[in-house]
């Protein structure tokens, strides 16, 4: 999949500042050459944010039917002529409603958005979105014991941190390397 910014579209869109806003920090996140998955995740949940209707945190139905008004005079006419917010994530990120939901998923669940966010187990700030992903099934505890152990590592590949996810809900051992 390739996931891609494409300013132009983004630009022709008539949204609200705030709204245009988040989306433009989720692009420039997003195509930083300095790749900051916490900043990533910070500005996906911003996206959802700005549209004022957190149930999309929730479940992905929510999200795919999830609205953003677009910034016109007449109110009116706003009211009716809404875009949807996964139809502008999939037009100009190139990015499938499944993978923004995983963003917000591993945001929910491993990131502490207070002032300064930061991820509740320091280990998985150098792991990349995939590995999070991976990670999903398990409860912060079990990830925050798999990292304690040494079980789990950043140099741990997405198949390893699979076969672990795995392990754990088979009851099977883990195979010894």
């Amino acid at each position: 999949k390739d996931i891609y910014v494409d300013y132009k579209e983004l630009d022709s869109l008539e949204l609200a500042e705030d709204k245009y806003d988040a989306l433009f920090n989720f692009a420039e996140a997003l195509s930083s050459e300095i790749k900051n998955n916490i900043e990533l995740l910070v500005c996906a949940r911003e996206c959802i944010n700005v549209t004022g209707n957190l149930t999309a945190l929730s479940s992905q139905r929510y999200l795919n039917d999830l609205d953003i008004m677009l910034d016109l005079d007449d109110v009116a006419y706003a009211c009716t002529h809404r875009v949807k917010l996964i139809d502008i994530i999939k037009k100009c990120f190139g990015m499938s409603a499944d993978y923004f939901y995983r963003l917000l998923c591993i945001g929910n669940k491993f990131v502490d958005f207070g002032d300064v966010a930061e991820f509740t187990i320091p280990e998985l700030k150098d792991l990349t979105i995939s590995k999070l992903k991976e990670l999903l099934p398990l409860s912060v505890e079990q990830v925050r014991k798999a990292f304690n152990t040494k079980t789990l590592t950043k140099h741990s590949t997405v198949k390893e941190i699979r076969e672990y996810v795995k392990s754990l809900k088979t009851g099977q051992p883990l195979a010894k390397k």
